[in-house]
């Protein structure tokens, strides 16, 4: 090996040490920024107990709409709460706790302690949807819609695009029971939204609820054509 290949080979290496460096500095950094800043809203680890109850990261979440998202041991809400945590405060995205928990968290008794706390349970989206047409889209625990309707948010309720909480179930929930348990509380199948569609039809687009209970419930008229 040549002196101008050993200086080249070394400057090499230099720079390769560096950009290492360089790259495990940035990833601590991350992880650093994350866990202080998007904690609330991206996930919930214990640093959430550290916390001060009024606390918002850098999208305006705080730990109570973190722990809702994702604690599964209600003691965790009260907690919160108990320290005078605003169960009603939105993030930058507009949500509230409560939205984030019926969204996200199947954990039924996160959501009951949220409503007993005084969360607002006939807050909607910005197209009009109610948190039971959020949990009717998203949540994979029956037990979710039926606590919501319990609290008073109405069955048949629409959006903007004149979809009912059961269209919304029918067509993106990937579990039959949460439709079967909108249809005993009573929300009406024969409803179309402004596209002319009803639960039924929209139950078409959703293989995972085909040829279930809920399937022909929503229209008994399929099952005596097979």
């Amino acid at each position: 090996m040549n002196s101008w290949t050993y200086v080249l080979g070394m400057h090499l290496l230099s720079w390769i040490v560096i950009a290492a460096v360089g790259v495990w500095v940035v990833w601590r950094l991350v992880i650093y920024i994350k866990n202080r800043y998007f904690i609330s809203q991206l996930h919930y680890q214990p640093m959430v107990e550290k916390l001060p109850v009024d606390f918002k990261g850098l999208f305006g979440a705080t730990p109570l709409m973190g722990a809702a998202r994702c604690a599964t041991d209600v003691s965790e809400i009260n907690r919160i709460l108990e320290q005078g945590a605003n169960p009603n405060q939105h993030d930058r995205a507009g949500n509230t706790a409560l939205m984030l928990a019926v969204r996200y968290n199947p954990h039924v008794e996160v959501i009951q302690a949220l409503i007993q706390a005084g969360a607002d349970v006939f807050v909607r989206l910005d197209d009009n949807e109610t948190l039971l047409g959020i949990g009717a889209r998203y949540n994979t625990n029956p037990a979710v819609v039926t606590a919501l309707i319990a609290a008073g948010v109405d069955v048949n309720a629409t959006d903007n695009f004149g979809r009912t909480p059961l269209m919304r179930a029918a067509q993106s929930n990937p579990n039959p029971a949460v439709v079967m348990a909108l249809l005993e509380a009573g929300a009406d199948k024969t409803l179309r939204s402004k596209e002319g569609k009803r639960a039924a039809d929209y139950a078409l687009e959703n293989v995972e609820i085909h040829k279930t209970e809920a399937f022909y419930a929503l229209d008994p008229d399929k099952a005596s054509m097979e």
